[in-house]
């Protein structure tokens, strides 16, 4: 029993070790795969090869190790059963030529000495099983313990509106401050540009805006609701996002355009939102039009190409409020023109935040924010680039 025991705990804590070891094998599998244009570009195939024969000799080493001591201990496990079948045999012989007991009697002893022995070894062999789960068991606990959304039902924003306004907003990631007593206003249905440099908090500011962080301090209000007070669904519901980098799944272009769109679309409402983000002449071009299939990513498409789907997405989603960061930073010229043109036509009464670096991007801005690393908070309320 005692020896089933050891093997058992051995084998938990070899289990967990494999367990680590294949998490670091997976992650850097993946991290490669989705960066494999980055590997090649650098040469740096070699590198790689001998990261991923770091991690496949750990894990090896690691089963190795854990076969070796769980076979080891079976096999203590069976010498020691091996040893006590012999006892039981020479004592009972000794004892029925001393006419100590009788053979019944022994062969009754033998037989409930056998059968309790088997149960310890099949509860030991159940609970080794359990112990082996409780890594991947404690980790699904710590997920559930996190805490979740508010998974609150959309009850509608047709009748949201006013200007948004930041009161002396603080955020920071841990112990590191990133934006502090933000405080402006941003008027209803006109265009706020978001400039400064590099880790000045532009991104946060989104971050926080789309409530997936909390301020540490202030307030964010339309017009004089607090946002964290509604709905979750119907806050994000009233954002439309054009990120740098759009997001596109595999599948046809079609299902691209209606992906997130929670309401019955006409095939004229879509025709003219493709009309509308400038997707028209490509689409036209392509063997199958909006059947067309495309990629993991978007793949098989121009990046301009990409980013004229993910405005029209917007223009079905048709948000209250824009979200735009850097929706042209890695065009060419052309591509750059016809997104700026879907953009003016977006943005057409609609309260929206552009995030930018260049001047040509917020030279229609009807406001100023600049962020700095300093003062993280200075208004600029004409435009002045």
């Amino acid at each position: 029993m005692l020896s089933a025991y050891g093997r058992e705990k051995s084998s938990f804590h070899g289990n967990e070790r494999i367990q680590g070891k294949n998490a670091g094998l997976t992650g850097h599998l993946s991290e490669i795969l989705s960066n494999l244009p980055l590997v090649k570009e650098f040469c740096a195939e070699e590198w790689e090869k001998k990261r991923g024969n770091h991690w496949i000799h750990q894990l090896f080493q690691v089963n190795i190790s854990n076969s070796l001591i769980t076979n080891l201990l079976l096999q203590l496990k069976n010498l020691a059963s091996l040893l006590h079948t012999t006892a039981m045999i020479g004592l009972g012989l000794w004892m029925i030529s001393h006419n100590e007991i009788t053979l019944d009697i022994w062969v009754a002893f033998y037989l409930y000495s056998q059968n309790l022995l088997n149960s310890f070894s099949r509860i030991m062999s159940i609970w080794g099983t359990v112990k082996s789960s409780q890594r991947a068991v404690r980790r699904i606990t710590e997920l559930m313990a996190e805490q979740t959304e508010p998974d609150d039902p959309c009850t509608g924003s047709d009748g949201m509106k006013g200007d948004i306004l930041f009161e002396n907003v603080s955020f920071s990631y841990e112990n590191q401050p990133v934006l502090k007593n933000l405080t402006f206003t941003a008027p209803e249905g006109k265009t706020t540009a978001l400039v400064g440099p590099s880790g000045a908090g532009k991104t946060t500011f989104f971050q926080l805006f789309e409530r997936f962080y909390s301020p540490d301090q202030g307030s964010i209000r339309m017009g004089k609701t607090d946002i964290f007070k509604l709905p979750l669904v119907q806050w994000r519901r009233m954002i439309g996002y054009g990120p740098q980098s759009p997001y596109l799944f595999s599948g046809t272009i079609r299902e691209n355009i209606l992906y997130g769109i929670h309401r019955p679309v006409t095939e004229q409402e879509l025709l003219q939102a493709i009309e509308d983000s400038q997707c028209s002449d490509f689409i036209r071009a392509m063997p199958h039009g909006l059947m067309t299939r495309i990629g993991e990513g978007g793949s098989g498409l121009s990046g301009g190409q990409r980013q004229r789907i993910s405005l029209a997405r917007l223009f079905l989603q048709n948000p209250k409020i824009l979200l735009l960061d850097e929706v042209t930073a890695n065009l060419d010229p052309e591509s750059e023109y016809r997104v700026e043109q879907a953009l003016a036509r977006l943005r057409k009464g609609r309260t929206t935040f552009v995030i930018a670096h260049r001047t040509s991007a917020v030279k229609d801005a009807d406001e100023i924010i600049l962020l700095n690393s300093r003062s993280f908070n200075t208004p600029v309320p004409e435009r002045s680039l």
